[in-house]
């Protein structure tokens, strides 16, 4: 529960929203919070740079790209799982997407993924997917702080942590 509750608290010091676009090969794809712009050929031309790295450098310079360009899908190109796993978690909190956190290997990390997703949001539903009660607990209760809404606490299992979240909504 440590290990969510700190990544959870991590994941909300960085997260941000990407807005990527790309109309042909020579445009421009625009990451307006990062300021970072890439021509497709540029990318591929990344990519292939990547490739030809050590191999324990590889999968830190795909993690990258697909960090920067907010897309999960580079990250599945990494040879160590693990790493593969941080680079969807960071893919997922930069870029906002669920859809890396379905992808992760574990479910705890999974847990923890969807939960930060559901409190970016303030989108209680979300926080109905981990299948930890913690970490739905968690979920809800900073959803229920975000938008100031108690009734939401009534969804945290754990008393002792409805009581806070009710008491802390209250003030």
């Amino acid at each position: 529960m440590r290990e969510v509750f700190a990544f959870l608290m991590i994941s909300l010091l960085c997260g941000c929203i990407l807005d990527d676009s790309v109309d042909s090969e020579n445009e421009r794809i625009s990451n307006v919070s990062g300021g970072y712009f890439l021509t497709l050929s540029e990318v591929d031309s990344a990519v292939s740079d990547c490739g030809q790295r050590p191999a324990d450098r590889r999968d830190t310079c795909y993690q990258r790209i697909a960090v920067v360009l907010g897309n999960n899908s580079f990250c599945g190109m990494m040879a160590n799982k693990s790493m593969s796993d941080t680079c969807l978690l960071h893919v997922a909190v930069k870029s906002e997407s669920i859809t890396a956190c379905d992808e992760l290997s574990s479910p705890k990390l999974s847990d923890g993924c969807m939960a930060q997703y559901g409190i970016n949001r303030a989108d209680a539903k979300i926080c109905e997917r981990p299948s930890e009660a913690g970490v739905r607990d968690l979920c809800f209760h900073q959803v229920a702080l975000k938008v100031n809404d108690s009734s939401l606490c009534g969804k945290v299992i754990d008393a002792d942590f409805r009581t806070d979240c009710v008491r802390q909504v209250s003030r």
